[in-house]
Order: C-alpha cells, then sequence, then structure tokens
C-alpha cells in the first residue's frame, strides 16, 4: 500500500500555470528551460506539445511563442548570397 502510494507520488506531473501573468513568460520562464529544443528544433507542432506538457498558457502566450518560432524560422531559411 506504501509503495502504491509512493509510486503515484512520484508519477504526478505538475503543470505550471502562467496564464494569468501579464509579463514575458516565454523568455522569462520557458525559454531558459527548453533553449535547446526551440532553437535546434524544426517542428513546432512538437514544440507546443512540450511546452503544453508542462505549463498552462493564455492565447496571447501561444501566439507570442509562435509568432518567435516562426522569426527563427524565418532567420534560417535566409540563403546565403
Amino acid at each position: 500500500m506504501i509503495l502504491n502510494f509512493l509510486i503515484h507520488k512520484t508519477m504526478t506531473i505538475k503543470k505550471f500555470d502562467y496564464s494569468a501573468i501579464k509579463e514575458d513568460v516565454f523568455y522569462k520562464h520557458i525559454y531558459p528551460i527548453y533553449s535547446k529544443e526551440f532553437l535546434f528544433g524544426n517542428d513546432y507542432e512538437k514544440f507546443a506539445f512540450l511546452i503544453s506538457a508542462n505549463f498552462i498558457l493564455n492565447p496571447q502566450q501561444w501566439e507570442y511563442i509562435l509568432e518567435h518560432w516562426e522569426f527563427k524560422e524565418s532567420i534560417l531559411s535566409i540563403e546565403n548570397i
């Protein structure tokens, strides 16, 4: 019984609710943890899934992240002349 309790407690995933925060959540909280996945990732949906597994964000915060993802992709797609 104690073992089942410990297993259940260790398997709990805590989501951080940042949806009420008005300041920059992405660069202040998320980017420092997931900078590698952001910079070297090539699939926004996978990145968004990773973030949504750990954080609760409001639509404006998701839009901000998408804008920065698209900006990163536009920089990477510039061809050398």
